[in-house]
Parts: C-alpha cells; sequence; structure tokens
C-alpha cells in the first residue's frame, strides 16, 4: 500500500491540469494492480481498496486503504474456551492505511 500512494511521486505536476485526479487515478491503478499479485488466500479477504484524496491544513493528502475480512474464519489459530470466547481474541477485520502528502 504504501507503494501505491508513494507512485505519486513519480507524476510530473507540469503535465496535468488537474494533479490530484491524477494521482487518484494513477495510485488507484497502482493499488489495484500490487492486490491482484497478492497470494490467493489473502487476496480473497480483501473486503475493501481504495484512495481517496482529501485537503487538511493547506495540504493535498492521497490515503490509500485495504480492508481484510476475517468474520468467516479468523486470521490466526484460536482456541475455544466456551463461554470464555476464543483466544487470543481477533479483530473483524483488519485495516491498512497509508497516507502521504502532496
Amino acid at each position: 500500500m504504501d507503494r501505491a500512494t508513494s507512485s505519486v511521486f513519480s507524476l510530473d505536476r507540469r503535465q496535468s491540469t488537474a494533479f490530484a485526479q491524477d494521482a487518484l487515478n494513477y495510485s488507484s491503478s497502482v493499488l489495484e494492480a500490487l492486490s491482484g499479485e497478492l497470494p490467493a488466500l489473502a487476496a480473497s479477504r480483501i473486503a475493501e481498496s481504495s484512495c481517496s484524496t482529501r485537503s487538511a491544513s493547506g495540504l493535498e493528502l492521497l490515503e490509500c486503504t485495504l480492508v481484510a475480512d476475517g468474520e468467516e474464519s479468523s486470521f490466526l489459530p484460536q482456541l475455544n474456551f466456551g463461554f470464555l470466547g476464543a483466544f487470543p481474541p481477533l479483530p473483524q477485520n483488519l485495516t491498512a492505511r497509508s497516507t502521504i502528502a502532496f
């Protein structure tokens, strides 16, 4: 994901009239390509894959996010202790974000 967000630095601002949109489109395509390189089991768990831009304190920010779904099966082996529940406790999903300012 860091590669998807940092890929924006390979773009030339001088050749763009809408750089934020170009950066978003390019990073989204890089994230999609990188997600396609994941092992099949990991790729099947990706519930969300997106990039977005926003302004904060006068800076343009580009953020790419991947969310992996762990609801159907946990990310790690667990032991079930009946009324105590499963151990170790694990989240329903894992979220990874990468943000850069440009």
